[in-house]
């Protein structure tokens, strides 16, 4: 065998209906980095009489770790669902042919039960052996846009167990498409706001410790409390409008959007590649910035997001539009 390199590593998912039944692989993701693997302890004993360690217990036995991607306007909507817990998708149909989809992205209270079975092919042909992790469920997503780069998706998992597969061929993977920094827009109460990067986080708060007398591997992954949405924001202090907001604690709206290559027109309106996330309360915390030299001064603000009051209330929500049928 001779070494493996990173850059032949291939990643395939598909959707599992039951937790702790892998399915096969269907589709592929471009990642530009992964860390899923196996974790696993050992208890390490001794009796009295004796100085050292001498009895091994193994200990528990799981999968945890993050697959960071661009998120590509095409072929990531199962990854999305799985970390919001449910899509609607609506097929609309363009001028001269063709099709466009527009997937919604909501919260639910539950994520799918059965999870992601996740393959990941570290160069089989030098190394010998690809591993697949079944049962993966997106305990975090986090969203990320920076100057000069494209929209980044981390996607934190934990999973049930590690076997030894074959490579599944054929999978099918994204368009090398990606949202780019300046096809961004960031409002707060709908008046744009220039900003130098954008994170968002959705924590869904997954116990990664449901172990059972009986077996090494967890039992289920459920929520162990409240979900958390939060996110953070660097501008220029130019206006205290956005300061003040954060001085009174005054909730506000925010929403980003992306807006990519058009699609086509529909009834004569362009239609385009479009991302929306909306967090429609939110709070900036944090504190008050502080001059550290003679450039401009710059104002981070993190803040947190609240669900809406109504029944159907949620702190974030997303739209997808594209040219992919659908998870």
């Amino acid at each position: 065998m001779s070494t493996g390199v990173g850059h032949l590593t291939q990643i395939g998912f598909g959707e599992q209906l039951t937790y702790d039944t892998a399915v096969v692989r269907t589709k592929g993701l471009r990642a530009i980095e992964e860390g899923l693997g196996l974790k696993q302890t050992v208890q390490q004993k001794t009796v009295l009489g004796r100085v050292s360690q001498h009895i091994n217990i193994k200990g528990k036995r799981g999968v945890e770790g993050p697959i960071k991607t661009y998120l590509h306007p095409d072929g990531v909507e199962l990854l999305l669902k799985h970390a919001f817990g449910a899509i609607a998708s609506e097929e609309g149909e363009l001028d001269g042919g063709g099709n466009y989809y527009t997937h919604t992205f909501t919260l639910a209270g539950s994520l799918p039960v059965g999870g992601l079975s996740i393959e990941i092919d570290r160069d089989f042909d030098a190394v010998g052996a690809a591993y697949l992790y079944d049962s993966c469920k997106i305990s975090k997503l986090t969203l990320e846009q920076a100057l000069e780069d494209a929209l980044m998706a981390t996607f934190d998992f934990v999973g049930r167990e590690e076997t030894e597969e074959n490579p599944t061929e054929g999978l099918t993977y994204p368009s090398l498409r990606t949202f780019d920094w300046d096809q961004l827009e960031v409002t707060i109460n709908g008046t744009p706001i220039d900003t130098e990067s954008l994170e968002i986080v959705l924590d869904n708060a997954l116990d990664n410790d449901a172990h059972k007398l009986g077996s090494r591997l967890r039992k289920h992954v459920l929520r162990k409390e409240p979900r958390k949405v939060s996110g953070k924001l660097e501008c220029e202090l130019d206006v205290p409008t956005f300061y003040n907001l954060f001085r009174d604690l005054t909730e506000f709206e925010l929403v980003a959007i992306w807006t990519g290559a058009t699609l086509g027109d529909d009834d004569g309106t362009p239609v385009y590649r479009k991302l929306t996330v909306t967090l429609p309360r939110c709070v900036f915390i944090g504190e008050t910035p502080a001059v550290k030299d003679a450039g401009r001064i710059k104002l981070s603000l993190p803040f947190v997001a609240a669900a809406t009051l109504d029944s159907e209330g949620s702190e974030i929500e997303a739209e997808l539009v594209n040219s992919t049928l659908g998870a």
